[in-house]
């Protein structure tokens, strides 16, 4: 997509740092392009309705970002996107492998934390070298989560559960993960 584009070198006026603004209004993106920064805008994906139930359902990605590992310069809302009507993604795994199941109680899936952890390694790098995230805060939110195989179908009565997933919405990066970091309202 031409909006999530990074500037070419020769529009560019500041090649470094590069910029990832996630969950941010793309106009953000686009007004540090206008000045000449290497920015670039995605998505970590929207929350999704779906059925409430005692059970558990299929966690689907619909996440958008290019070359997350090169960033220097990551700014990122917390505050969850509108809610979607559905899964914005698709399943990526065959039926037989692990993958992730969400508790729908709420009747809202949220599938950002899974991209998150996806991410993690690749956020503790870029700190570790010297980028810069800035966070804009939301309250923790947790759903229960659990990592499981499907033998046949997608009923929850066939799930066979590995073990619960301990992930939310603040998993970008290890600094945050509750263990290292106490946080106070």
């Amino acid at each position: 997509m031409a909006d999530n584009a990074l500037v070419p070198l020769e529009t560019a006026r500041y090649w470094k740092p590069k910029i990832l603004t996630l969950d941010l209004p793309m106009s953000l993106a686009e007004r540090l392009k206008a000045a000449g920064y290497n920015a670039t805008n995605g998505t970590l994906g929207r929350p999704y309705k779906v059925k409430n139930g005692t059970g558990f359902v299929l966690l689907v990605m619909g996440a958008s970002i290019q070359n997350f590992a090169e960033q220097e310069v990551v700014i990122i809302d917390l505050h969850p996107p509108k809610t979607a009507d559905g899964p914005e993604g698709e399943k990526v795994t065959s039926i037989g492998e692990l993958d992730w199941f969400a508790k729908p109680s709420s009747g809202v899936i949220d599938p950002r934390p899974r991209v998150m952890t996806l991410l993690n390694d690749a956020s503790d790098r870029i700190l570790k070298s010297g980028g810069v995230f800035v966070i804009f805060a939301e309250s923790r939110l947790f759903q229960r989560t659990v990592l499981a195989t499907v033998e046949h179908g997608y009923n929850s009565s066939s799930l066979q559960i590995q073990r619960e997933i301990v992930e939310d919405n603040w998993s970008i990066l290890t600094a945050f993960s509750t263990n290292h970091l106490e946080i106070e309202a």
